[in-house]
Formats: structure tokens, C-alpha cells, sequence
């Protein structure tokens, strides 16, 4: 019978590889390859605003909190020199949207990675270490008692709410995040992996927590961590943005703050800005579904064990023929 078992080729090793694993595991999945893309293209609309406004776009009309256009009455319909249209101050509703991208996307992605890193620690420290379960357990226990938005939004209404920049307020949802549910989650995935055989016998040979941890561990749990990066972007983007249309973060531009002052500028215009609170609702829902589609991804993976190793080299590799004597009997 053909021993099917996955082998390494030569050369390759888990160690090495298993990141390319389950980045390939979660590009196979099209919700995955579509979110990427989403991110992408927003990543390019945040690159491109300062380029057009040092290139094409003239600073007096398009800048995105002092521009004006004095050729037109204000506010105004999409036109082909305004292709949103403007605001109730003259303010051109493209370059802001543009302006809004960066601080949305540094939101997030701090968001998403102090929410990884935060939570697979406490799942290493509390299953590696024994002593710390019992007090890294309750710290989780309180944290759960603290719903991360309301927190945010607490901290918003401070009057110096404007020290919430888009950085701080990231590592703080991030923190919050990774030491409520996300250590939650992970802490419970990583103790049943702690308690394996295979990670017995790692011990018996020698290996120490850290080599457990690092071997053994992280790469298990990397898939799920993603799912929690990108689910953390997205609360937060979402969260940043209510904080925004409540007008808490005013010295810079962004989406919420579109929506707050579209809604405002009513009672003098007599009008809502109904361009305005489309473009930025519907930028707002498309960057948090491009990061929900890539968590899906992630979600797939981490229930498919063996798809953490590359298709490359996971195929099963048939034994080498082992020569036989035939015993001739004179």
C-alpha cells in the first residue's frame, strides 16, 4: 500500500514556509482575493489625493478643508469640475472624500493589528505559562465587561477629544479588542493545542516554551488571529466614523465628519446634501465589507488544518521502490 503521507521537498520546511501556506489557503477563497481588492483600491484613492493636489487639482479650490470655488454657486450638484459635486462651505465633496481615506485605513489597520498581537499574546503567555492563566483569565473577564464602542465613544466626548487622532484611537480599540474577545477566542484555541501529542513529544525531545510557542502555536493559530486583524479593522472604521457624524474629531478630515456636516448645513441651506451623505456612506460600507470579505478568507483557512501547507509541496509523494534478494536455493 503507497504511503500517502504529505512530505517536504527538499529544502523546504515547515518553519520556513508555513506563512506562504496560509496566505495561499486564504487567496483560495474568491471573498478573500474581492476584500483584497477593495483594500487595494482605497489604498490607491489615499495615495493619490496628495498627488493631485501638488499636480492637477489648484490648493485654493480643492483643498479639503480651505478650498472654494468662487465660479459656482455653492452648494452644488456633481459637474465635470466637481464630479461629487460640493459642500454648503464651497468645499469640493471628491478631495474630501479622498482626504477622509488615509485617516479610515490607519484606523483600521492599527486597529487590526493591536487586536492580533494583543490577543495572541495573552494566548501564548496564559497556555505556555501556567502561573499567568489564572490571573491573564480574569483580566479577559474584565475586559468583556467593557464594550469597546461605548468605551470609544466615552473617550471621544472629552472636551480635548481632538488628541483622539486616527493612531491613538487605533491602539486603543486594538487593545480593548485583543484583550476581550479576541484573547478570548484565542486563548481558547490555544490551550486544547497545548495538550496534544505532538506537542508532548516536542517537549520530550527538548523543546523549550519558546520553541513551542513558535513552532507550534502561533502558526496554529495565525489563520484566526487574520479573522480577528480584519473583523477589528472594520469595528473600528465603523466606530471611528460614528465618533466622526457626533463632530468629536473636527482638526482632521473624514467621513463621519462629511455625514455630521451634511446633515447640519440643513437648517441654513434649507437642503440636505443628499451627494455628500451618499459618497461617503457608501465609501464608509464598501472598506468595511472589503475587510469582512478577507475575514472570511481567514475563517475558511483556519478550518481547513492541512491547507496551511502550499499545494507545492503538500502532495503526497510516493515511497521509492526497495529492491529486493531472491534467495536462490542451489
Amino acid at each position: 500500500m503507497a504511503d500517502t503521507t504529505p512530505r517536504l521537498k527538499p529544502g523546504w520546511t515547515v518553519r520556513s514556509h508555513w506563512i506562504v501556506g496560509w496566505i495561499r489557503a486564504v487567496l483560495g477563497h474568491v471573498e478573500a482575493r474581492v476584500g483584497i481588492g477593495i483594500l487595494f483600491f482605497f489604498t490607491l484613492l489615499a495615495v493619490s489625493h496628495p498627488i493631485l493636489l501638488r499636480t492637477i487639482w489648484h490648493p485654493g479650490i480643492y483643498d479639503p478643508r480651505a478650498g472654494y470655488d468662487m465660479a459656482i454657486r455653492h452648494p452644488s450638484l456633481p459637474s465635470l469640475d466637481h464630479i461629487l459635486g460640493t459642500d454648503a462651505f464651497g468645499k469640493d465633496t471628491f478631495s474630501m472624500l479622498l482626504a477622509g481615506t488615509r485617516p479610515a485605513l490607519i484606523t483600521g489597520l492599527l486597529a487590526g493589528v493591536t487586536t492580533a498581537v494583543v490577543a495572541l499574546s495573552v494566548a501564548a503567555f496564559s497556555s505556555a505559562f501556567r502561573p499567568a492563566d489564572r490571573l491573564l483569565g480574569l483580566l479577559v473577564d474584565a475586559a468583556l465587561y467593557l464594550p469597546v464602542p461605548v468605551v470609544m465613544l466615552i473617550l471621544g466626548a472629552d472636551p480635548q477629544a481632538d488628541r483622539l487622532t486616527p493612531e491613538v484611537f487605533g491602539l486603543l480599540f486594538g487593545l480593548l479588542t485583543g484583550l476581550s474577545s479576541g484573547a478570548l477566542v484565542l486563548r481558547a484555541q490555544a490551550l486544547p493545542i497545548m495538550t496534544s501529542g505532538f506537542v508532548d513529544a516536542s517537549r520530550v525531545a527538548g523543546a523549550s516554551n519558546r520553541q513551542v510557542i513558535t513552532r507550534h502555536l502561533i502558526p496554529a493559530l495565525v489563520p484566526v488571529a487574520g479573522a480577528y486583524v480584519v473583523l477589528g479593522a472594520a469595528g473600528a472604521i465603523v466606530t471611528q466614523g460614528f465618533l466622526s457624524w457626533l463632530s468629536y474629531t473636527a482638526t482632521y478630515t473624514d467621513w463621519g465628519t462629511l455625514v455630521y456636516w451634511a446633515i447640519v448645513t440643513r437648517d441654513f441651506t434649507g437642503q440636505l446634501l443628499w451627494h455628500v451623505l451618499i459618497a461617503s456612506g457608501v465609501a464608509l460600507t464598501l472598506l468595511t465589507l472589503g475587510f469582512h470579505l478577507l475575514s472570511i478568507g481567514f475563517r475558511r483557512a483556519a478550518a481547513r488544518p492541512w491547507s496551511s501547507l502550499p499545494p507545492t509541496y503538500a502532495e503526497p509523494v510516493a515511497p521509492e521502490p526497495i529492491a529486493q534478494e531472491i534467495a536462490v536455493t542451489p
